[in-house]
């Protein structure tokens, strides 16, 4: 079965790497945003970076206030890439299984021994830099 004349299998790894394009960037724009707030710490204060999160009584890190504003809005920045990021790699898992799937049904049109490895390339280097989109609290 071609659609565009491609197989089928093809148009759906076009899919998947355009999702994985998408976990890719949102990793980029968190580390980017991440260094951003490093910049503004050390350029305003003479706090080290993580001394917003360092106590535990506190509420929120997107709790609006007038004192850092600048580190707010760069944090809810954050906040927006790391969620993309994370229903970005849900989609892409829910994707890889269901083209595997259907790649291994009898009816379907044969496709690619490889294809299976690719897929599973696919999810584990998306988790990857999903996981590198989540904020780490104070290590100890």
């Amino acid at each position: 079965m071609e659609i565009l004349g491609l197989a089928w299998w093809t148009i759906s790894l076009i899919g998947i790497g355009f999702l994985f394009s998408l976990i890719l960037l949102s990793y980029l724009m968190c580390y980017y945003f991440l260094r951003a707030e490093t910049k503004i710490y050390r350029a305003y204060t003479e706090l080290e970076p993580n001394y917003l999160e360092s106590t535990p009584l506190e509420s929120a890190y997107m709790e609006s206030n007038d004192l850092y504003a600048p580190v707010i809005r760069v944090r809810r920045r954050y906040a927006f890439w790391s969620a993309l990021a994370t229903r970005t790699y849900a989609i892409l898992v829910v994707v890889c299984a269901g083209v595997y799937m259907v790649s291994q049904s009898p009816w379907a049109p044969p496709s690619p021994f490889w294809l299976g490895f690719v897929l599973t390339a696919f999810t584990f280097g998306s988790a990857f830099f999903t996981y590198k989109t989540w904020r780490k609290g104070r290590e100890e």
